[in-house]
């Protein structure tokens, strides 16, 4: 689709009731990227290994919703875009330091989100305000109904859960410190949002966090997987092969067996241990959207307010230049996609 299609359908969604806050929601990264590459915001995927979980490692993450959490040790390393391929804003590449802290292994299940649902009675962005975009099988298509329980494809209860926002990250982040009797990191109030950063409680991961774990601990990485061929799910010849009408690029000649999203721990780790960094699902970062500083930085938190939340990682629907570590997307905080999940941090003290 060119920018002249994704101008008519974001017209289209306008008559359909659409007001323009809403339009910044049509894709990953609204008016982040240029419209030359909003055509990245969506490519599927396909064909998949066995996975790598045992029965007992599922039924503990479903049944307790406690998450594995990895501890990933600190370090400095060059962040942003050091293949010198890159948007406007993965630049200056700039030397950050972080310090060390727990990731979750996986991505939030289905499962996993089923149980913070049903035991806070929570609704998400999408369930409140009338759904979003999802993938019919022959376009793109605003659906009043879709939300994390119907994205309008099947899961299982071991894929990551899609359709929530960030906000809906965040109450799922607080609910589950406020479970294991840790400090809540988010204070929410009718005033607002702040943040506890003294807290021991689960949060989102900063960008630099996030990056500096999918590079398998700050290395000059590309993808998670390395600098070749895809090792997880990404648009790919099986979403194709499944749909003739899929509108968007796909990872010519990859195969994963996935048409939408997949199991966690489908394919292989990196460095840290650390599955799907690279796809499968989009992962909200705490921070909001901000052009990077020149100099070096210890444990950025990105700027007090903005516009954009941040998502990394690409996903199910996306080919090369999204899925590279150092690619930025983001969405209102209220956004949701098909596309998008999360996996929270913990400090390691």
């Amino acid at each position: 689709m060119t920018g002249k299609g994704l101008d008519q359908e974001v017209e289209r969604l306008h008559k359909q009731g659409g007001d323009n806050e809403s339009m910044l929601k049509l894709f990953p990264y609204p008016r982040i990227i240029p419209k030359c590459m909003w055509i990245i915001a969506a490519a599927l995927l396909g064909f998949a290994a066995p996975a790598i979980w045992s029965q007992e490692q599922y039924q503990s993450a479903e049944e307790g919703t406690i998450l594995d959490m990895v501890l990933v040790q600190g370090g400095t390393f060059q962040m942003g875009d050091t293949f010198g391929d890159g948007n406007s804003d993965e630049k200056p590449v700039h030397t950050v330091t972080v310090s060390s802290f727990y990731m979750s292994r996986y991505e939030v299940t289905l499962g996993q989100f089923s149980q913070f649902v049903r035991e806070s009675g929570y609704l998400t962005s999408a369930e409140r305000m009338g759904g979003w975009l999802v993938w019919t099988g022959t376009a793109w298509e605003r659906k009043f109904d879709a939300s994390w329980k119907n994205p309008y494809f099947t899961q299982t209860r071991q894929e990551p859960v899609v359709m929530v926002s960030w906000n809906d990250a965040v109450v799922f982040c607080n609910w589950l410190s406020r479970r294991e009797k840790l400090t809540p990191f988010y204070n929410v109030s009718i005033a607002g949002m702040t943040e506890n950063w003294a807290a021991d409680g689960y949060r989102l991961p900063t960008e630099a966090e996030w990056e500096y774990a999918a590079r398998g601990g700050g290395k000059a990485k590309k993808y998670s997987w390395g600098n070749g061929s895809p090792e997880g799910n990404v648009a790919d010849e099986s979403l194709k092969k499944a749909f003739n009408a899929w509108p968007f690029a796909i990872w010519s000649g990859y195969w994963d067996g996935y048409i939408y999203t997949a199991p966690v721990g489908s394919f292989q780790p990196n460095e840290l241990g650390l599955y799907d960094m690279s796809g499968n699902v989009w992962e909200w970062c705490n921070d909001w959207h901000s052009s990077y500083p020149a100099g070096e930085q210890m444990d950025p938190r990105g700027p007090p307010s903005g516009v954009i939340r941040l998502l990394r990682g690409g996903g199910w629907t996306d080919v090369p230049a999204a899925l590279r570590d150092s690619f930025r997307g983001g969405r209102l905080p209220d956004g949701r996609g098909v596309n998008s999940g999360f996996r929270p941090v913990r400090p390691s003290v």
